[in-house]
Formats: C-alpha cells, structure tokens, sequence
C-alpha cells in the first residue's frame, strides 16, 4: 500500500514522472519506462472502453454550451490519452480548448495550466472557475485567486478539505 505522501505525488505528478517514483519507491518493473508502458496501456483501454462520466456532467456541459459558458480542459493526463476519453464519452463539441500538463511540463501543483486556460478563455481568473477532483489542484487554483468546485471523487484523498477549502463542493449523489 502506498504511502499518503506517495500517493499524494503520483496523483499529482506529470504521468511519467509518478511512474518513474513507482518504480524507484516499490521496485516495480525494470524502470520507470517499463512502469510507465504498462500504465499507459491500462489507461488506453480504460478510457477507450469504460470509463464514464459522472452523474449530470453531459447535462451540465450542454446546459453551459447552450448559455454561451467556454469550456476548455486542463488534465494532468496526456493529450493522447485525453483525446481517447473525450471520443469515448463525446464530449469534445464542448470545449474551445485543451491544456495538458505534459506538454507544459509542470503539474497541477504549478498554477501554469490554470493561468493557461484563464488566459485562452479571456477572461480574468478570478472570474475563471476550475472543477477539480484533486486536492493538489483545488489547493493551487484557490491560491492564486481562482473560483473553485470540488468534485467527489472516492479514489482521491482529501475530500474532507477540498469541501472545507472549495468555493463550491459536488458531493456522492449531488
């Protein structure tokens, strides 16, 4: 079982970089490269044949793009494997934009992706509101002024601070 504070980074870190900590922490694999392969084909078939959206998300976004809302993403997840998701659920007539960590190659614990898409979006990021599962993420936005919704998630820690410290908190069945 990892620890919290391994958890914490791998959850937040850029994906080949918590692969690589994977392998260095629990010797897993022969390298972090190895780690990172077979993590990335888990990931592949899991968004490009199960994953789903949560309760109300294809609403919601049809509610904001009939209202006029932009839209982008900004994931930790790489473009690819972004993409394979968003053609899994038929989201992407949603969004003007997408931001991905990877490229930028700083996470989610940087304020970059954030100040990205506020800047693509033009708008002022204290009139930008990120939706986050993460509390690394719902921490960073909060800090630099962002209005925030906290997202349930049962597989991320801390869901009891980002209620406390998220403008707004989606909790199980809201």
């Amino acid at each position: 079982m990892p620890s919290m504070e391994d958890d914490k980074k791998v959850r937040t870190l850029m994906f080949k970089d918590a692969m690589e900590l994977i392998h260095k922490n629990y010797h897993l694999g022969k390298s972090g490269s190895e780690v990172l392969d077979f993590a990335n084909q888990v990931l592949i078939d899991f968004y490009d044949k199960e994953v789903t959206l949560k309760d109300g998300v294809l609403e919601f976004l049809e509610y904001c793009k009939n209202n006029g809302v932009k839209m982008c993403l900004a994931t930790a997840s790489s473009p690819d494997l972004l993409n394979i998701a968003i053609n899994h659920c038929n989201i992407g007539k949603y969004f003007l934009n997408k931001f991905s960590c990877s490229i930028l190659g700083k996470g989610k614990e940087e304020p970059d992706i954030y100040l990205l898409a506020a800047d693509f979006l033009g708008e002022d990021i204290s009139e930008t509101w990120v939706f986050e599962d993460s509390l690394v993420a719902i921490e960073t936005a909060t800090k630099i002024g962002m209005p925030t919704v906290g997202i349930y998630d049962r597989f991320n820690f801390g869901q009891d601070k980002i209620k406390e410290i998220a403008t707004k908190y989606i909790g199980p069945g809201e």
